[in-house]
């Protein structure tokens, strides 16, 4: 298996982990909070973002990798944009969590229902994040 085929395994392995922590979590929680979690991690996916790409110019201009160093420099990236995105999801949902004091009631049907749908529809703000990534290790793939 080659470098960008691990890389790419190693980022989905990510990806899915923090999938399954999210579900985890949203289904213990009622409608309220799933819909604040999803709120928390649109919020990380778009505040992560610009600071993961300030974050990679300064590797690529501190480390000055040379040939060799190609797929490090994609590891290190990579794993830098999942720890920004967990870090800013964390301290987030902290801030909503001591905002929303007071939690919205629903009907227990409708609460469960929406909890597994909020839960689902957390895919979304990952894919969001991880396509650049995704984007950058399959055009090196390519180019190989």
């Amino acid at each position: 298996m080659g470098a960008p085929k691990i890389l790419i395994t190693i980022h989905t392995v990510g990806g899915v982990f923090v999938w399954l922590w999210f579900m985890g979590s949203c289904t213990k929680e009622g409608m309220w909070n799933n819909a604040l979690t999803l709120l928390d991690a649109w919020m990380a996916a778009f505040f992560t973002f610009p600071l993961w790409l300030a974050g990679t110019f300064i590797t690529i201009s501190m480390l000055k990798p040379g040939p060799d160093d190609f797929y490090t420099l994609f590891a290190i990236v990579m794993c830098m944009g999942w720890i920004l995105y967990l870090v800013s999801f964390v301290i987030i949902h902290a801030i909503t969590d001591y905002l929303s004091q007071t939690k919205v009631a629903f009907h227990p049907i409708a609460d469960k229902i929406g909890a597994v749908l909020f839960a689902w529809s957390l895919a979304s703000p990952l894919g969001i994040f991880s396509w650049p990534i995704l984007i950058l290790v399959m055009l090196a793939a390519a180019g190989q």
